[in-house]
């Protein structure tokens, strides 16, 4: 496990190093994930409807200090635009509630050697660490 500094940014650090960044480049994961959406807005539409304006506003940050909850990274939804965006498989584990994530377009090519699986995990119900599964 990699623990990244305790913010309210603590997700979007875990995915910003999980690239080989450093963490402070969170605002960075958070623009990328902004203009995913923003610019495959019909498919996030069709799957998040009337959330969708809640993600995209919550990836939106005024200051780099600390942020109000509503900018945290929530679970399930901003997992699937990561999976997306990135083309990887995203496991992010927490207590009561373990998912996995497939990037929502493209066709996989058979060969799992080249897949891309990432984990984060969710501890203290408020912090995002970088798990590394064996």
């Amino acid at each position: 496990m990699v623990n990244v500094i305790a913010d309210e940014n603590c997700g979007y650090r875990d995915i910003a190093a999980l690239f080989g960044h450093n963490e402070e480049y969170w605002s960075i994961a958070r623009q990328q994930l902004y203009t995913e959406i923003k610019s495959k807005s019909d498919l996030y539409v069709a799957l998040f409807k009337e959330r969708l304006q809640e993600m995209t506003h919550s990836l939106l940050v005024t200051d780099l200090g600390n942020q109000p909850n509503e900018k945290w990274m929530g679970i399930p939804y901003m997992n699937y635009v990561i999976a997306t965006k990135y083309n990887l498989t995203l496991v992010p584990l927490e207590k009561t509630l373990c998912l996995t994530f497939f990037p929502l377009r493209g066709a996989h090519n058979g060969d799992l050697s080249c897949d891309r699986i990432i984990s984060i995990g969710f501890v203290n119900k408020s912090h995002w660490v970088q798990v590394k599964l064996k």
